[in-house]
């Protein structure tokens, strides 16, 4: 798995995690959404195509 894959599903997991701790803190659940959606999208772009076939 390329380091690339490896920070993105960091990423994700990390903004999910933050998301739960957020709202749990009792913020407004839209803008911790907000926020992990937004790292999503990041995590995604970071994900990028499959790697060609070498």
């Amino acid at each position: 798995m390329p380091l690339r894959r490896v920070l993105a599903l960091l990423l994700l997991v990390g903004a999910w995690l933050y998301l739960g701790y957020l709202v749990w803190q009792g913020n407004p659940p839209v803008n911790a959404f907000m926020i992990a959606l937004g790292f999503s999208v990041i995590a995604g772009f970071l994900w990028g195509p499959n790697p060609p076939e070498s």
